[in-house]
C-alpha cells in the first residue's frame, strides 16, 4: 500500500497559491499512531503507571486531538516542502487549510485531501528617499506664552497663609503633621507630615470633617473609621488660602523657579513640545501619502482578509456597546463595510511592508528598554490597574508585538522626516492643533483602523 502524498498545485492568484494534498489512508494511520504514541508519554489515569496507559485507549479518549495533531503534522511537513521546491522566501501568514470533503472533517480509514493556502510576502525594492514634506518649525510669541502662564496660575493658584485666627474652611489647603499610634504604641515611621485641600463636596470623607472649622495649633485625635486599633494624634501646623492677586513674579519663585524668566522659558519648552508632538501627525500623514504614491505591489490575500475580518470585529462590538446603551446605531452589512474600508486597509497593509522593509534595511527596531518604558508609561498613567496591564501583556504575546511594531513604525516616520527633503513652515500651537485636528477629522477611518490591536509590521510566519 503506497504511503506517498499527491500535491497538486490548483490555482495562483498574486502572491496566493493553492495546493491540494491527498494522503492516503496508510500514511494518516502511521501518523495517527506516532501522535498517539507521544500523547501516552504524558497521560495519567486511574489504574495505570503515568505514561503506561494503553495506545487503543489514548486513541479513543483523545480521538479528535490526536487526529488534528497528525494531519497538522504532515501538512506542515508538506507546506515546508512546498516553500523549499518553490523558493518561496517568506510567508504572510501561517498557511491555512480546509478539509476537500461534503463534511471538510477529518474522515477516519479513507484517504484524505486538503486545500492548502499559501500567502507569499511581497518582494520589492525600496526607493530613494527624495519626496519633499512641509515640515513645521515651532513659532511660540510671547502672548502664547503669557496666555499659557495665565492658564497655569488658574489651573494651579498660588496659596498663602491666612492672615486672621479663622477656622479651617472649603478650598483651604492645610498642613497637619499626625502622630501614628496603633493600641496605644507610638511607630514614629509611620507619622504623616502633608498638605491637604478641603473640597467643597466633603461629606463622605471622616478625616476632612474633622478638620473642618480647626484652627492653626489646634490637635485633636483621629481613629481610623473601620480599624478602631489605629489612631493619630494630629496637629494643624498652617492654614493656607487661594491668592489670586499673586503677580507672575511672586507665583514662579513660589512654585520652585529661581525667576520669571525661568519659568517663561520652562512654559516655552512646554509649548514647543506639544508643537512638535502634533507636528509629528502632520509629518507621517505626509510620509503616508508619498509612499502610497510611490509603492504599488501585490498584497497577501489572506493578510487583507484578516485586517478585514478584524475591522468588522470591532464595528460589531462597537454596535453591542451603543445598542446597550440605547444608542442608534450603523446598519451597513458587512459587504458595505469592507467595501467603504477596502481601500483603507489595502493602503494599510502596503505600509506595513513598506516600514518593516525599510526597518530591516536602515536597521531600525524596537529596543526592549523602549518596549518597557511604553509599558511602564501606561502603567503610570492607570495604576489602579497596573497588575492587570502587566498580566494582560504577559498572556498576550500578540498585543506585546503590537506596541513593539507602533515603536518601530514611529521610528521609521522620524528616520523618513530626517532624510526626506524638507520646506520649514512656522506655526504656533493654536494654528497646528487646528491643522491636526482637520487632519483627523478627515482621516476617521485610519484613526478607526490604527485602534486594532493587529499587527502589520513584522507580522509575518516562519518559513
Amino acid at each position: 500500500m503506497s504511503t506517498d502524498k499527491i500535491v497538486e498545485k490548483i490555482s495562483t492568484d498574486g502572491l496566493q497559491s493553492k495546493y491540494k494534498i491527498t494522503f492516503p489512508a496508510s500514511l494518516i494511520e502511521e501518523t495517527v499512531i506516532a501522535a498517539a504514541r507521544e500523547k501516552a508519554k504524558t497521560v495519567k489515569m486511574p489504574g495505570f503507571r503515568p505514561g503506561k496507559v494503553s495506545l487503543p485507549i489514548v486513541r479513543s479518549k483523545f480521538k479528535d486531538e490526536i487526529n488534528r495533531s497528525a494531519v497538522e503534522f504532515l501538512v506542515s511537513n508538506t507546506c515546508n516542502q512546498i516553500i523549499k521546491e518553490n523558493n518561496i522566501t517568506e510567508l504572510a501568514l501561517r498557511p491555512s487549510y480546509v478539509f476537500d470533503n461534503e463534511n471538510n472533517q477529518f474522515e477516519e480509514g479513507n484517504d484524505i485531501s486538503v486545500i492548502v493556502t499559501l500567502d507569499a510576502v511581497p518582494t520589492f525594492d525600496l526607493k530613494p528617499y527624495d519626496f519633499e514634506i512641509t515640515k513645521i518649525v515651532p513659532n511660540i510669541t510671547d502672548t502664547e506664552v503669557e496666555e499659557t502662564r495665565k492658564k497655569i496660575m488658574e489651573n494651579n493658584p498660588a496659596y498663602t497663609n491666612i492672615k486672621d485666627d479663622r477656622g479651617i474652611q472649603v478650598n483651604d489647603r492645610v498642613h497637619y503633621v499626625a502622630s501614628y499610634f496603633h493600641k496605644g504604641v507610638a511607630d514614629s515611621s509611620k507619622d504623616v507630615d502633608s498638605f491637604i485641600l478641603i473640597p467643597e463636596n466633603n461629606n463622605n470623607d471622616q478625616f476632612i470633617q474633622s478638620l473642618i472649622g480647626k484652627k492653626v495649633n489646634d490637635s485633636f485625635d483621629f481613629t481610623i473609621p473601620n480599624n478602631k486599633k489605629i489612631l493619630y494624634k494630629v496637629t494643624i501646623k498652617e492654614i493656607q488660602v487661594q491668592d489670586p492677586n499673586i503677580d507672575p513674579a511672586q507665583y514662579a519663585t513660589a512654585t520652585g523657579f529661581k525667576s520669571l524668566d525661568e519659568f517663561n522659558g520652562a512654559i516655552k519648552k512646554q509649548i514647543e513640545n506639544n508643537i512638535n508632538s502634533q507636528a509629528y501627525l502632520y509629518h507621517k500623514s505626509q510620509i503616508i501619502e508619498a509612499l502610497v504614491k510611490e509603492y504599488n505591489f501585490d498584497l497577501p490575500k489572506s493578510v487583507v482578509e484578516q485586517e478585514k475580518k478584524g475591522i468588522l470585529r470591532q464595528i460589531r462590538n462597537e454596535r453591542e456597546k451603543a445598542q446597550a446603551k440605547g444608542e442608534k446605531i450603523d446598519t451597513k452589512t458587512d459587504q458595505e463595510l469592507m467595501e467603504e474600508y477596502g481601500d483603507t486597509v489595502n493602503k494599510r497593509v502596503l505600509l506595513g511592508y513598506v516600514f518593516s522593509k525599510i526597518a530591516k534595511q536602515e536597521g531600525i527596531e524596537a529596543t526592549d528598554d523602549e518596549l518597557n518604558n511604553v509599558i511602564l508609561n501606561e502603567i503610570n498613567s492607570r495604576p489602579e490597574l497596573g497588575n492587570r496591564i502587566v498580566e494582560y501583556y504577559r498572556n498576550n504575546p500578540g498585543a506585546l508585538n503590537y506596541r513593539r511594531a507602533e515603536i518601530t513604525e514611529q521610528k521609521v516616520v522620524n528616520f523618513l522626516i530626517s532624510k526626506v527633503k524638507t520646506k520649514e513652515e512656522l506655526k504656533t500651537e493654536k494654528e497646528v492643533n487646528e491643522l491636526v485636528t482637520a487632519l483627523l477629522e478627515e482621516d476617521d477611518n485610519n484613526e478607526d483602523i490604527n485602534n486594532k490591536e493587529e499587527v502589520l509590521v513584522n507580522d509575518t510566519a516562519s518559513k
